[in-house]
């Protein structure tokens, strides 16, 4: 019995383009190298609508690979479209060095449509990387360097959207092997929900 990513490469593949569309749409949640590689490729896709949904789906991998395959198709798609993705997509996703392409983009670039993009992906990857760097220091093993980011990352409740904060201590919480740190990252997770309810 065929097991769901073998289903999913088998659709990806597909010579038709609407089964290449719902592949993309639906891919595996699974950052393997296969996964993410069979993405990337479907970004010199003929179709202009399988380019534009590859380049929104490699949004759901954090991983360097899709950054370069983004930062590729930013440089070098003729697509407006499909760029637009790629722009939104980078910004989900970025690195600091990420961060410095699209604000050069906001420079050089004159397509007031793009600009949309690259000033949305600007905001994007600026709470990304700052979420980031504040759940870097929830593994310190300083007590009161910790308390000082966890309550950071309250902060930012009020100033950042509140997906963001929850989605970056979810990361944090998944990749831990620390027990101890995931109990106060899972306390931290439920007082955010509790926070988001409340402010809703």
């Amino acid at each position: 019995m065929k097991n769901d990513v073998s289903m999913w490469k088998e659709l990806i593949n597909n010579d038709d383009e609407f089964k290449r569309l719902e592949a993309l749409d639906n891919p595996p949640l699974d950052s393997s190298d296969e996964i993410v590689s069979s993405i990337i490729e479907r970004l010199s896709d003929k179709s202009e609508n399988v380019r534009q949904a590859a380049a929104e789906a490699l949004c759901n991998f954090d991983v360097e690979d899709a950054r370069t395959a983004l930062r590729a198709c930013i440089a070098n798609e003729n697509s407006e479209l499909v760029k637009e993705y790629a722009i939104s997509s980078l910004g989900v996703i970025a690195t600091f060095e990420d961060l410095k392409l699209l604000i050069e983009l906001l420079k050089t670039e004159r397509n007031p449509e793009i600009l949309i993009h690259v000033c949305t992906g600007i905001v994007v990857a600026s709470r990304k990387i700052s979420i980031d760097g504040l759940l870097k220091y929830v593994r310190s093993d300083s007590p009161a360097l910790k308390s000082s980011a966890i309550n950071a990352l309250l902060f930012s409740c009020f100033n950042a959207d509140y997906d963001d904060v929850l989605h970056g201590i979810d990361r944090e919480i998944k990749k831990s092997s620390n027990e101890k740190l995931k109990v106060e990252l899972e306390n931290a997770f439920s007082k955010f929900e509790k926070l988001q309810g409340l402010m809703l």
